[in-house]
C-alpha cells in the first residue's frame, strides 16, 4: 500500500488561517481512500465546522460545531481535486489539517 499525506505546505497551503472565522482551501489531486482526517487547531479549545467538498459542488463529509482536535479514521473515496471549507471558526488562528490517502492502484 502506498499512502499519500497531504498536508500544511505539502498538498495544501502552507498557511490554512481563517478571517473573520472563515477559510476555504484546495487539496492537490487525490485518487484513492481518505484513512485518516486530522484536524487541529492551535487552541484546543477553538470551535469549527468544515465540509469538504468534490469537484461537482457536493459536500462529502462534514463536521458541525467540533471543539479542537479531530482525528476521524472514517475511510472517505476520494478522486479528484477537493475543496476543504471552515466556517464558525471562534479563533482565527492557524489550524492544522492532514488527509492520510491510501493511494488507488495505478
Amino acid at each position: 500500500m502506498l499512502f499519500q499525506t497531504v498536508e500544511n505546505g505539502n498538498g495544501l497551503s502552507s498557511s490554512i488561517t481563517p478571517s473573520s472565522g472563515a477559510v476555504s482551501v484546495n487539496t492537490t489531486r487525490m485518487k484513492g481512500m481518505v484513512r485518516l482526517i486530522h484536524i487541529n487547531p492551535t487552541t484546543s479549545t477553538t470551535e469549527w465546522s468544515l465540509s469538504i467538498i468534490d469537484k461537482g459542488n457536493r459536500t462529502v463529509r462534514k463536521y458541525v460545531s467540533e471543539t479542537g482536535l479531530r482525528n476521524d479514521t472514517e475511510s472517505l473515496p476520494v478522486d479528484g481535486i477537493y475543496t476543504l471549507q471552515f466556517t464558525g471558526v471562534t479563533v482565527d488562528e492557524a489550524i492544522t489539517v492532514c488527509l492520510k490517502v491510501e493511494e488507488a492502484n495505478r
